[in-house]
């Protein structure tokens, strides 16, 4: 569920069921002060308070479920007016309801009754210090000679059967709330409307104060109601005022049958919780709407407000800021945006914390100050005002956050605008421009830097460490950047038979050497070190790799067809731009390669191993890694076809929007691997073992083959799965709710304790499989065949079932049923 409000609202959202209907219940809050004209602080104002003012015997400020009568509940302390006392009254009036209690100082018990209070300055009026006792139902909080009583009758002596009194919420144990609950939790109740309420419940039940602070000839609160609080502030023996003439608004949009609606809940000014001490009030509206599902899966979105009720907005208005809001590229600003939401000048804006100055405004703060001293320093005899001669620079104003939208909204159409002049300035240019001339590859980029920096060095001499580290640093650079820039040129034939020739006499030791652009193509190079060789652009076709190191080297654009390069080391390397087919590289190490735009056709990876490495932009077919080691890798936006991972070790892998054309990884072993926006038909994991995967945002698997798999804690939620082979399958705690599982072949699958809720297994076929304590609660099972499953202890609760739903010879005993799902409705 979105939710869409003002920062200033506070929302809780709680589906209850209630006479066989589903509903949505739901609270909108606002925290405002006391002043003459109340404005609004923020939510987070509010959840800050309550920790520490809250009184509530469970610790909640609201249940969230619509109360049937408005009422007035506080949380504070007794002051006596003028100082210390033993003796006082607290009393709180809104509108035409009054509650008054006697407040007094600790009591002891003596043989001819109570003794004299002592006095106080302020006492707790919670349950703590009002009648009760460990043994009492009603108030097992509280203590035999209260502080705190009613104010009609009085405790003249202990045992004289007066209720506790206080301003805060009842606790729902208490008989006098508890009666409200019914008592009709008969097979009717378990059938129909387990978990919800007894069908004799009273919904007065909701209401969490006394009677006498609530009206009950009422249905919402007196609009803009006086109200009148007395000796409960220490500095303050009365306050009063009105409540402000506002009115919360809650829309949602619902899924239905026939699409997305967009609705209104209303709502009615239910409940005042005055924290006096604090000057604070929190005004809470209820509302409640009918809904198809028992946990709100059909409201896609809700949206809570604040209007005057002098100045409504139209439900069109609501609509149309909704829209606006689920935009994803426009939604995070216009959140912010709270003064949609909210009357005019309702708010309190200035409780937003100043936010800190960042590095270069700290940098130049620290330079300023600098500044200033020496020229104090300079003209210390001049008498000149430095502070009047160099002025403090302003700091940048800043853009509210009600603005915040438009402001990065004009700021990006400028842009926009400056990027296309530019373009125009360009284009006019260029055709008035002589030819340039070819653009410096990267090679000769590096060429002249290292020249310049030998030259540097004989000048300025430097250790052996700042030697090779700068010397390395340059390397890098260039190993880094070499397939942003322009390739250079390949060799003539006669260059580079001439560093054919040196290789081949360098005795296998060709570190570091410059091959750049060399035809190398059939030479038998095996066990040669090219760490550090600089190979851009060299051509190794044909060639004789094997046991060959490549650490650290630059092969960006080389071509590697139809090679052997069995256990080489490839780490550090750069094969960005690389072009391979039906090379082998077998045993191999690939360890933190770059691997940006490289091609990969028909070549081999047995037994590799692949580690921290990412592949974009590459082009991947038809290859093969059997038995391969792969970690720590990121396989994003690509096409992946006919690849062969069969028995791999593949853990920390993931997968992200990419294509997955007949993958296999039978027998493969995935641990934390997650498929994240894929599209992978008939991808296969026959027998393979996956733990902690995930398979997540519209992963789409049909056909998917995951017969003999082992599953552990992977997460398939919301998967599409239909026609997915899980025959013979294990799943081991995990979590397949909302999937797409229609016509899956599920035969003799383990899954045991699993989770199919809300799945979608029309026409599935799970005959004889281990489904104890699986939950396959509000799942779609038309057409589903149970025939000869183990279903002790399953949920079916809610389910859809039909005449074609199979169970048998299934061991039903202990498979849940109830509450059964109502006939569909919108």
């Amino acid at each position: 569920m979105k939710i869409i409000k003002p920062r200033h609202l506070g929302l809780l959202p709680r589906p209850f069921r209630w006479q066989r209907q589903h509903y949505l219940g739901v609270a909108v809050m606002a925290m405002i002060n006391m002043d003459a004209l109340p404005r609004l602080l923020t939510e987070q104002a509010l959840w800050n308070l309550l920790p520490e003012a809250l009184q509530s015997p469970d610790g909640v400020l609201d249940h969230g479920l619509p109360k049937p009568h408005p009422e007035f509940l506080a949380s504070g302390f007794a002051f006596p007016p003028g100082g210390a006392a033993s003796h006082c009254i607290a009393r709180i009036q809104v509108a035409d309801r009054e509650k008054t209690l006697h407040v007094y100082g600790d009591r002891q018990r003596r043989e001819d009754g109570l003794s004299a209070p002592q006095p106080f300055t302020q006492m707790p009026l919670d349950w703590q210090h009002a009648l009760g006792d460990a043994g009492d139902s009603e108030n097992p909080l509280g203590k035999a000679i209260p502080n705190v009583e009613a104010a009609a009758p009085l405790l003249i002596q202990p045992g004289a059967g007066a209720l506790p009194a206080s301003f805060n919420a009842v606790p729902l144990s208490a008989p006098r709330r508890l009666r409200h609950v019914g008592s009709a939790f008969d097979e009717a109740w378990l059938a129909h409307d387990y978990p919800g309420f007894a069908r004799d419940a009273d919904r007065r039940l909701f209401n969490q104060g006394d009677a006498d602070q609530r009206w009950d000839d009422r249905d919402a609160l007196p609009a803009g109601a006086a109200w009148r609080i007395e000796n409960m502030h220490p500095d303050k023996s009365l306050l009063e005022g009105c409540l402000p003439p506002w009115q919360a608004r809650c829309f949602v949009v619902r899924q239905h049958t026939h699409g997305e609606m967009f609705e209104a809940i209303p709502l009615r000014a239910t409940t005042l919780h005055f924290f006096p001490h604090l000057e604070r009030i929190v005004m809470i509206w209820h509302g409640e709407l009918a809904i198809r599902e028992d946990d709100a899966a059909d409201v896609l979105t809700t949206v809570a407000a604040l209007e005057s009720i002098h100045q409504p907005r139209t439900p069109e208005a609501y609509e149309e800021i909704t829209r606006q809001r689920s935009d994803p590229e426009r939604s995070v600003l216009l959140a912010l945006r709270d003064g949609e939401l909210l009357p005019p000048g309702s708010a309190i804006t200035d409780d937003e914390p100043e936010p800190p100055p960042g590095p270069t405004d700290r940098n130049l703060a620290r330079w300023e100050t600098a500044q200033r001293q020496q020229l104090r320093h300079a003209h210390s005899d001049s008498g000149m005002d430095i502070d009047a001669l160099a002025p403090t620079r302003p700091r940048a104003p800043t853009v509210p956050l009600e603005d915040l939208h438009d402001y990065i909204d004009a700021q990006d159409r400028a842009a926009q605008q400056q990027l296309a002049q530019m373009i125009t300035r360009y284009q006019q240019e260029a055709a008035l421009a002589p030819p340039a001339a070819r653009p410096a590859a990267a090679i000769e980029t590096y060429r002249s830097q290292r020249a310049a920096f030998d030259e540097n060095a004989q000048q300025q001499p430097m250790d052996d460490r700042q030697r090779t580290f700068s010397s390395q640093a340059l390397r890098d650079s260039y190993r880094f950047n070499a397939h942003q820039l322009s390739a250079p040129e390949r060799l003539t034939p006669a260059q580079s038979a001439q560093l054919r020739q040196a290789v081949l006499t360098r005795d296998g030791d060709c570190r570091e050497m410059d091959l750049t652009g060399a035809d190398l193509s059939g030479l038998d190079l095996r066990d040669t070190d090219f760490s550090g060789a600089l190979l851009e652009n060299v051509d190794f076709s044909h060639c004789q790799l094997d046991g060959s190191l490549f650490s650290n080297a630059v092969l960006t654009r080389a071509e590697l067809h139809r090679c052997s390069a069995r256990a080489c080391a490839f780490d550090n390397a750069s094969l960005a731009l690389a072009q391979c087919c039906y090379a082998d590289f077998s045993d191999s190490v690939f360890s933190e390669t770059e691997c940006r735009d490289l091609m990969l056709e028909q070549c081999v990876f047995d037994r590799a191993t692949l580690s921290d490495v990412m592949l974009t932009q590459a082009s991947l077919a038809h290859c093969r890694f059997h038995h391969a080691q792969i970690v720590n890798a990121h396989f994003s936006e690509l096409t992946l076809q006919a690849l062969d991972f069969s028995h791999a070790t593949l853990r920390k892998v993931y997968f992200v929007e990419c294509h997955l054309l007949a993958l296999s990884f039978e027998q493969a072993r995935l641990t934390a691997v997650g498929f994240v926006d894929c599209q992978a038909p008939e991808i296969c994991f026959h027998q393979a073992q996956l733990h902690t995967s995930l398979f997540v945002t519209d992963t789409a698997l049909i056909r998917a083959d995951f017969s003999g798999a082992t599953l552990t804690q992977c997460n398939l939620r919301e998967t599409r799965l239909a026609q997915a082979n899980f025959s013979h399958a294990m799943l081991i705690n995990s979590d397949l709710s909302g999937a797409d599982c229609t016509q899956a072949d599920m035969r003799r699958m383990q899954a045991r304790e699993c989770q199919f809720t809300r799945a979608d297994l029309t026409r599935a076929t799970l005959a004889e499989s281990d489904l104890i304590g699986a939950s396959f609660s509000k799942s779609q099972l038309q057409g589903c065949d149970f025939s000869g499953c183990n279903l002790f202890r399953a949920d079916l609760s809610l389910s859809v079932r039909d005449a074609t739903t199979r169970f048998e010879e299934a061991w039903l005993n202990g498979m849940k049923t109830a509450p059964q799902r109502d006939e569909e409705h919108s």
